[in-house]
């Protein structure tokens, strides 16, 4: 049986500013990049329906592996398990994709 030690207060604080300090710099990132890929003359990119969808999936993937490896080592990563409900993910399909049928 695993010996759990008490977070201090301080560490705990520590914990939260680490976390929202790597959203914030993640948030602002994706930002500029959005703005570097969909602006530049360099990539020329005139999608950004592509942009957003990939970068939905990317999330998407990356929140399976973290919550995979949570489940692995519970003691090294701390990530909540990923339900999906068949239903409600048929629905929002539906909905993003039945616009776009009627417009032909």
């Amino acid at each position: 049986m695993a010996i759990r030690v008490q977070e201090s207060l301080f560490s705990k604080y520590i914990r939260i500013l680490v976390v929202v300090s790597c959203y914030w710099f993640v948030s602002i990132s994706l930002v500029f990049v959005n703005k570097y890929l969909l602006s530049s003359d360099h990539f020329k990119i005139n999608a950004p329906l592509f942009v957003t969808c990939f970068q939905c999936i990317v999330t998407v993937v990356l929140c399976a592996v973290l919550s995979f490896l949570a489940s692995i080592v519970p003691s090294l990563i701390s990530f909540p398990s990923i339900k999906v409900n068949i239903s409600i993910l048929r629905q929002s399909i539906t909905c993003l994709i039945s616009p776009t049928l009627g417009k032909r």
